[in-house]
């Protein structure tokens, strides 16, 4: 770099930016370090070039000026100088634009001359005029924008909130340097440039808290947030902090879902607040937020399978279930060559190392009265509810499986009845019934139905009588016309 340190350098902690002034052109080789480096030239401003701070920027505006000052101009004067730039551009584009909107007034309506040719080009020559008026207006409203934009970004930096973003950023920021500095080691290199990020981190931080105290007083996020306190006039149900700086990043209040009735938690950024704001828990409010939360409770939706039980069967039942699924899933299982299975038997850290993840073996399947499995098809008939929860590998060859170091429970009766057969005989034995099925089953569209057609197709789907694979793909299933209608239709 240069061998006399003549040219200077600034440094601001509004936009976090060096920049050097020099006092005389530099050689070519020092440029292109810089810019290499990532330092732009700023041709329209007061310093020559500027640049984020780096520690390695930093090495090299000190190796081209000997030391750092501070930055004279402020961000806002910045701004200023640039939006009166931008305004220059605008006054320009605008007096181009009414010059050539003049000069298209002042043309000559019909354009006659002996030669066609001369006519004709004279008649584009007037129209380019206001071509070029329309694209100096269009450039006078880019620029009428781009000053706009000057100055609401800089008001926007002002403002409180966007600084106490910025604070919680640098905290996050000086978190992760400092576990870099553990990490790696005092003496290593990487610790080393990680320390000067975090130094450079915390005088920045050091700068915007100060401005920010000065500007709301009292910070939100300095006081001990708890759940059951209050916000204003609402019970704080949830406090999320940061899990690098440990501070509270925003609260959960009881609002309502999108529809305005559905109560539901909505959370809250803490930056909008000032410490006057909260009040500690009490036992008023703390007892208003156990009420709270019992709305919320009974608000959200029961999942299905909801109260239905998981056991873990007796060695009994569970050889019983198994001969009922062989023997039910027998066709299955020749089909891919698979033998019947037997009851499988686990201790509890067994079945949980092999029940996690998207590809596990084994899972918990919810059964049916009959011994079937609850189907997870969009296309599959209509089931009946479901009556236990079982583990088991529920692949080609089911199996049952049976904890052998947790306490066993009989299955439900239930499990090994079928009721579909009694429940057809009673739909088959109800004429009216059957007439109006087949009437359901003869329209071309399923959505012609009336509300009590479609029950009671479904409740024929229940019992096999009935199918449905599309809107127009339905109607009584080859059980249904041989019990029905007498049809013997090949399987």
């Amino acid at each position: 770099m240069s061998e006399v340190n003549e040219h200077e350098a600034t440094y601001s902690p509004e936009d976090n930016k060096l920049r050097l002034y020099f006092s005389e052109r530099i050689d070519r080789a020092e440029w292109d370090a810089l810019k290499a480096a990532g330092w732009a030239w700023t041709m329209k401003q007061a310093s020559d070039m500027c640049a984020h701070w780096t520690p390695e920027r930093e090495d090299q505006a000190l190796d081209m000026a000997g030391y750092i000052g501070a930055e004279e101009s402020t961000r806002d004067e910045r701004a200023a100088d640039r939006a009166e730039r931008f305004g220059g551009y605008l006054d320009k584009r605008l007096d181009e634009a009414r010059g050539h909107a003049a000069a298209y007034e002042a043309g000559p309506a019909i354009h006659g001359h002996q030669s066609q040719a001369r006519a004709e080009a004279s008649a584009r020559k007037h129209d380019r005029q206001a071509v070029r008026a329309l694209n100096q207006w269009d450039k006078a409203e880019y620029w009428q924008s781009r000053t706009a934009g000057v100055i609401n970004n800089a008001l926007n930096l002002d403002r409180p909130a966007v600084r106490a973003r910025r604070i919680k950023e640098l905290k996050k920021e000086i978190a992760r340097k400092d576990k870099t500095i553990q990490y790696w080691g005092e003496g290593d290199k990487y610790a080393q440039r990680a320390a000067r990020w975090s130094n450079q981190l915390s005088l920045r931080l050091s700068y915007e808290q100060e401005i920010y105290a000065a500007q709301v007083g009292d910070t939100f996020e300095a006081l001990d947030i708890q759940a059951g306190g209050l916000i204003g006039s609402h019970v704080i149900h949830r406090v999320n902090k940061s899990k690098l700086t440990g501070e509270v990043n925003s609260i959960a209040i009881l609002g309502t879902k999108r529809d305005g009735k559905t109560p539901a938690l909505v959370s809250l950024v803490t930056t909008q607040f000032k410490a006057a704001d909260y009040t500690a828990p009490t036992a008023e409010t703390l007892a208003k937020l156990k009420a709270e939360r019992a709305t919320l409770n009974a608000a959200k939706p029961k999942p299905e399978g909801a109260g239905i039980k998981l056991l873990n069967p007796t060695d009994d039942d569970a050889e019983r279930l198994q001969a009922l699924l062989n023997e039910r899933e027998a066709g299955t299982m020749k089909k891919w060559g698979k033998e019947p299975q037997g009851v499988l038997r686990l201790t509890q850290a067994q079945y949980s190392a092999h029940s996690k993840g998207a590809y596990r073996r084994l899972d918990v399947q919810e059964m049916i009265p009959g011994g079937d499995k609850v189907s997870d098809s969009y296309r599959s008939a209509p089931q009946l509810p479901a009556c236990v929860k079982l583990r088991g590998e529920w692949g080609i060859a089911p199996r049952v499986i049976v904890l052998t170091d947790k306490p066993q429970k009989a299955l439900p009766a239930e499990l090994f009845h079928d009721p579909l057969p009694d429940m057809r005989a009673a739909f088959l034995n109800d004429s009216e019934k059957v007439a109006r099925l087949q009437e359901a089953a003869a329209l071309p569209w399923s959505d012609k139905m009336t509300d009590e057609q479609r029950a009671l197709f479904h409740e024929a789907q229940l019992v096999g009588l009935a199918y449905k694979s599309s809107m127009s793909q339905f109607g009584l299933s080859k059980l249904g016309l041989r019990l029905i209608c007498g049809q013997e239709v090949d399987a």
